[in-house]
């Protein structure tokens, strides 16, 4: 196992019990997981192949190829009315966790990317910062910042749910005599890479996270770079020990055994339903695509050969697909008939977004602006750039 990796391989502390393949459910839930991984994979893949003019130039776009696991399985264990916030690499996220509406998610995604009206965004943000109300779901470009706003809405709910109780939330109430919580409350996803541990408002949240017990389900995709930068060189300690310094419950998991990540994903989201309170899930995977844009980037020599090699071999879906097959919940006819649509599946989301409506030129003035602003500010042409962002930072 590479470098810095090789002494995180066991399961921190956490009361749970890793069962492999319990029953047919266990392998239902897997097998829709990897059908999942599968469809991601390909549609990164056949994404990068076709990154070409006229239509994907407007953005660039972060690959989520070999890491596929996370995003496949937070969407089976979803249910209607929780949230979701993630990292600039959230197409996998995307696609698994929107999958019906109007148009297919893939479909909306691809539209966004070319720059459409009709795009899920109205062609406004492009790859990194997809944005979705009607689903919760939300994606941002700059480094632990969806970390932030996943804190503050656990935190909303959890003040929601103790001014319901009656409580005195001024003052320290002994948890022993907290009341039974009402059923069907949400949970709160936030998922980000292990850079966003570089950053301060990163354990900021925790500390809170960690006070106010709030209920929340935090995924770290640790591919071991922030960029270019070797998690080895940027961090003395694991990030799963330091979290779990904070008080917060944290496991560690990788692709083997099979389904491991899953395994423990729908047990502990099943803990933070029943007693709200947070757990920290660390995957160890591996980015098999350049950093950023469809072009391979180890031309930088920044990833050592064998470490890429051995990362090939333990890919997550791979092992999960071989673990599968060793059941025989997986053969050689279901695969090529997955395959075939997501062929199918790919190519009509494509030929529909290229052909819904023109790409236009951008009105700034227009949905990226608040409604508020627009009425108290003059438009931008009647002043000298100076003149209209003293307006905008001073509007009173």
């Amino acid at each position: 196992m590479p470098g810095f990796l090789h002494d995180r391989m066991n399961l921190h502390p956490f009361s749970l019990i890793l069962e492999r393949w319990q029953n047919e459910r266990d392998v239902s839930y897997h097998r829709r997981a990897w059908s999942q991984m599968k469809w991601i994979r390909y549609f990164e893949a056949e994404l990068m192949r076709r990154y070409e003019p006229p239509h994907l130039t407007r953005c660039p776009i972060h690959y989520c190829i070999g890491q596929e696991m996370a995003p496949a399985y937070v969407g089976e264990v979803k249910e209607d009315g929780d949230w979701l916030f993630t990292h600039h690499r959230n197409h996998g996220y995307w696609l698994s966790w929107v999958r019906d509406g109007k148009a297919t998610s893939g479909e909306l995604l691809l539209r966004e990317l070319m720059g459409k009206q009709t795009g899920v965004n109205s062609g406004r943000v492009g790859s990194q910062e997809i944005s979705a109300p009607f689903a919760r779901f939300y994606s941002g470009a700059i480094l632990a910042t969806m970390i932030g706003i996943a804190t503050g809405t656990a935190l909303s709910y959890k003040l929601e749910e103790e001014i319901a109780q009656g409580w005195d939330v001024s003052e320290y109430q002994d948890p022993n005599t907290i009341p039974d919580l009402p059923a069907d409350l949400p949970v709160i996803f936030c998922a980000f890479g292990d850079g966003a541990a570089d950053e301060g408002i990163f354990w900021e949240a925790m500390n809170l996270i960690a006070l106010r017990e709030l209920p929340i389900v935090l995924i770290c995709e640790n591919n071991g770079y922030a960029t270019f930068s070797a998690q080895g060189r940027r961090q003395a300690r694991s990030i799963s020990d330091r979290v779990q310094a904070f008080g917060i419950r944290a496991a560690l998991t990788v692709g083997s055994p099979p389904g491991a990540f899953g395994t423990i994903l729908r047990q502990a989201v099943d803990m933070v339903r029943t007693t709200r309170k947070p757990i920290y899930i660390e995957h160890i995977t591996y980015r098999h695509c350049g950093h950023v844009g469809a072009h391979n980037d180890d031309v930088n020599e920044y990833r050592p050969t064998m470490e890429r090699q051995t990362w090939a071999k333990n890919d997550d879906l791979k092992l999960l697909e071989v673990g599968l097959k060793e059941l025989k919940a997986v053969d050689y006819v279901m695969t090529a008939e997955i395959e075939r649509k997501n062929t199918e599946a790919f190519s009509t989301a494509w030929d529909a977004a290229a052909e819904a409506n023109t790409a236009e030129p951008i009105d700034y003035t227009t949905e990226t602006t608040s409604k508020k602003s627009l009425i108290e500010l003059p438009l931008e042409e009647r002043y000298t750039p100076e003149e209209y962002r003293e307006a905008f930072l001073n509007p009173y």
